[in-house]
Order: C-alpha cells, then structure tokens, then sequence
C-alpha cells in the first residue's frame, strides 16, 4: 500500500511540475531550447524534455531527473567533466554526455 500511495505521490508532484511549466511557457511565448551541459555554474533552470533513450533514460530519471523539474548548475569539475547539480536540495554530479540529452528553457 505505501508503494502506491508513493506512486500516487509521485504523478501528482508531475503533474504540478507541468502545470508550473505550462504557466512558465504561456506567459514567456516561445522560449529557446538549449542543452543542460552548456550552462554555466550558479544557474537555474527548468527541464523541458528528455532526448535519451533506454538505459539512460532510466539512469536520468532515477536519479531524479524528469521534465519540468528545476534544477541549478552548481560546478564544473575543472576539466569540465563531470558537473554538479543541485535538484531540490540534493547534489549529483552528471556527465556532460548524459547532460547532452537534456533540453533546458
């Protein structure tokens, strides 16, 4: 019961997330699609969508990564690979390949 209830959980805070990003796109008009391995350090962003596919779309998403989430590029590690971000108090660190495949407003 607590995995659905979770589950439940989950789909409504996306459910938000889109409603959030929706509200963002209406009142901005046609926004610019970048990838997140371009920007630079202490920014914030919204994830607009996802162009990876199988396992390392699933990698992305388990670490919590999913469209309309806000997320801030805190470093670069000094070789430029790989980068720390910041989702919703927690650090993760990404590689910029695998940051290549997220499009970013």
């Amino acid at each position: 019961i607590f995995s659905y209830i979770r589950q439940v959980v989950f789909i409504f805070c996306i459910f938000f997330r889109y409603i959030k990003l929706f509200r963002l796109t209406k009142k901005q008009g046609e926004l610019r699609l970048t990838l997140l391995s371009k920007i630079k350090p202490g920014r914030k962003v919204l994830i607009k969508k996802m162009t990876a596919e199988g396992k390392l779309v699933q990698r992305l998403m388990d670490l919590g990564l999913y469209p309309s989430l806000e997320v801030k590029i805190v470093r670069n590690a000094p070789l430029e690979d790989p980068m720390q971000i910041e989702i919703d108090g927690c650090n993760l660190s990404l590689r910029h390949e695998e940051a290549d495949h997220v499009e970013i407003c």
